[in-house]
């Protein structure tokens, strides 16, 4: 639909780059596709339009731009999401509308075959948005719907089953359409149009075709899709040799910066007492250390077998005293 020529025509527009000028350059951002959300919930909540934006219903004097500029938004809106609806017969709007028009059907058959082994459902309430409505209407032909209005807010759409008595004992089926009221029926191709009412079989026939619950077998699944280019991504070995170097640097990095944040130093740039200090969690300090130690000041007396002894200085294996490894560190 948007590589038609009638959609590239708009969306090449003078008047559409005029827009997309004021969207950027006046109101910060191309809001080309929330145009109607942006413009009617800041209006319909009583808050202010910027002012460029502000000449609903009365002149803005002109200006670079031109007037109406509000209701120029609106139109731009409308088309540019609208139109893709319509397009082709509205093929995209049956692709998307066949589960929901799959349910309304399988609703209604019942009644036609008088099957009632089952309750019949009486009233089907479905609740959507515009996004619902507006396709569902353009499913059923342009005479419906053509989508150069869109539907306004809280809309309603009926659709009516009736039972027509023609002789005693047979009968037959009859639907009717109403859209906020107003009877839509006479506009469905094969319908009167002369009558509120038509033939059930006319929807039948119009909306069977395209109404299917299961997934479309013409396009594969997104996910089958991802994991073909995925695999084809894999099968490339610049790309595998890329990522190998990609990890190994990442993990590399990721390991210095956390050695750095537990001891607060880098690799290989401190001697006996940094890696002590790394591995136990304390930092030795000199012997005139603030803290108490043993060799600091006399010896203490052991008492030991009932008599008073000074205790021997411990020898290293290396030939000098432990005393060093005694000594109290500053707790971090």
């Amino acid at each position: 639909a948007i590589q038609s020529d009638s959609y590239q025509a708009f969306i090449n527009s003078k008047e559409a780059n005029t827009l997309k000028t004021i969207m950027v350059e006046e109101l910060g951002n191309d809001f080309s596709n929330n145009v109607h959300d942006c413009l009617m919930t800041t209006m319909c909540t009583d808050r202010k339009l910027p002012e460029i934006l502000d000449d609903y219903g009365r002149s803005n004097g002109g200006g670079k731009y031109g007037e109406n500029i509000f209701q120029r938004f609106v139109d731009f809106g409308t088309y540019y999401y609208l139109y893709p609806l319509v397009h082709n017969d509205a093929a995209y709007s049956k692709l998307g509308m066949g589960p929901l028009w799959y349910e309304i059907i399988a609703n209604i058959k019942p009644f036609l075959d008088g099957d009632t082994s089952k309750p019949l459902t009486k009233l089907a309430l479905f609740s959507g948005h515009d996004s619902t409505i507006e396709p569902l209407l353009a499913s059923l032909g342009k005479n419906v719907w053509d989508g150069k209005v869109w539907v306004p807010y809280a809309t309603i759409f009926n659709i009516e089953i009736h039972e027509k008595t023609i002789e005693e004992g047979e009968s037959k089926h009859l639907f009717r359409l109403v859209l906020n009221g107003d009877v839509m029926t006479s506009r469905v191709e094969g319908c009167p149009d002369d009558g509120d009412l038509c033939d059930v079989t006319v929807l039948i026939e119009l909306v069977e075709p395209f109404a299917i619950f299961d997934r479309d077998c013409a396009s594969a699944p997104a996910s089958d899709e991802l994991a073909s280019q995925n695999m084809t991504i894999l099968s490339n070995p610049t790309f595998v040799i890329i990522l190998f170097a990609t990890i190994t640097v990442s993990s590399f990095l990721g390991g210095l910066v956390t050695y750095f944040y537990l001891t607060r130093r880098f690799p290989c740039t401190g001697g006996k007492k940094a890696y002590q200090r790394a591995f136990s969690g304390i930092s030795l300090q000199d012997k005139n250390s603030a803290f108490p130690s043993v060799d600091n000041g006399d010896p203490q007396d052991v008492v030991a077998n009932g008599r008073s002894e000074k205790p021997k200085s411990p020898v290293s294996r290396y030939g000098t005293t432990e005393i060093e490894s005694q000594t109290k560190g500053e707790i971090i």
